[in-house]
Parts: structure tokens; C-alpha cells; sequence
């Protein structure tokens, strides 16, 4: 068995990859759902902005290339602009767990319409300027991360919120 795994570490060094064992990132959901419970109520002792939602931990927990602390800005932002006329745009949606927590987001509290501008077709070749800033799949080189994140537009509209 040795054997086969030195074997397959060295082809994929080959093509720049190394074999890793995943870590276990598990959590509680329970103790997930008492830290946004936390921080929202942390959030609206300076301004009652975000208004209570069952979904949204659910929502929260299942982001991909978003961190839950990072999504708690568009929930904000949103909170904000809720009397503001006009509809909701995302551009950029990959799979659609932002979307999604978006979706949720504006259902509560308007009849605005989000907006999805997407190729569908992944992330484009990097130009020069482009540097890779979140490694968020490990991918060590800005080049890996062409044509990744894309996700077929009926999987996109029918994800379940």
C-alpha cells in the first residue's frame, strides 16, 4: 500500500499537487447556531439592523469561498438598504450558496428581485495583474483556479434555500 500512495504522490507532484488528508472541519451546528445567535445580538446592541432568521444559520454553514463572518456584511448591507427602491444584483454566483443566503436575506423584508450575471462556465485564465489572495481549495497557483467554480445554471436557480 506504501508503495501505491509514494507512486501517486509522485505523479501528482509531477503536475504540482500533493496528496493530503482532509482535517476534519466538522462543528457542531449547534454551537455554530449560539455563535450567530452571539453575534447578531452583539451586532444589534449598536444597531438593530439584522432581524431574526431560522434559515439563515443553515444558510451561513453551508458557504463555500464565503466565510460566515464575511456573509454577516452582505446581511448587514442588505438589512440596510431594505427601503431603498430598486432590485438586488449578484455578479460572480459559482454555485449559489450566496445567492441563496441573499435570496433569504430580502425575502423577510421587501419584494425585490435578485438578479444572477454569471458565465457559467468558471473562473477565466488569470491575466497578469491577477494574484491569488485566498487560497480557498489549496490550490497554491492562481493558474489551477481556471475554469473551477462553475456550476450549471438549472442546479444554480433550483438550489434549495
Amino acid at each position: 500500500m506504501r508503495y501505491v500512495k509514494n507512486a501517486i504522490e509522485k505523479i501528482l507532484a509531477a503536475f504540482g499537487y500533493e496528496l493530503k488528508r482532509l482535517r476534519s472541519r466538522s462543528v457542531l451546528f449547534e454551537n455554530f447556531l449560539n455563535l450567530t445567535k452571539a453575534y447578531e445580538q452583539c451586532v444589534n446592541d449598536h444597531d438593530a439592523l439584522i432581524l431574526p432568521n431560522e434559515v439563515r444559520p443553515k444558510l451561513l454553514a453551508r458557504l463555500m469561498g464565503t466565510p460566515p463572518s464575511e456573509a454577516y456584511f452582505i446581511v448587514q448591507a442588505l438589512s440596510k438598504c431594505k427601503d431603498v427602491p430598486g432590485d438586488v444584483c449578484e455578479f460572480g454566483v459559482a454555485q449559489g450558496e450566496t445567492s441563496a443566503l441573499i435570496a433569504n436575506e430580502i425575502a423577510q423584508f421587501s419584494n425585490k428581485c435578485l438578479h444572477l450575471f454569471d458565465s457559467f462556465e468558471g473562473l477565466p485564465n488569470p491575466s497578469d495583474k491577477d494574484q491569488l489572495k485566498d487560497d480557498i481549495y489549496s490550490f497554491r497557483s492562481i493558474e489551477s483556479y481556471a475554469g473551477t467554480m462553475s456550476y450549471p445554471v438549472d442546479k444554480v436557480l433550483t438550489y434549495p434555500i
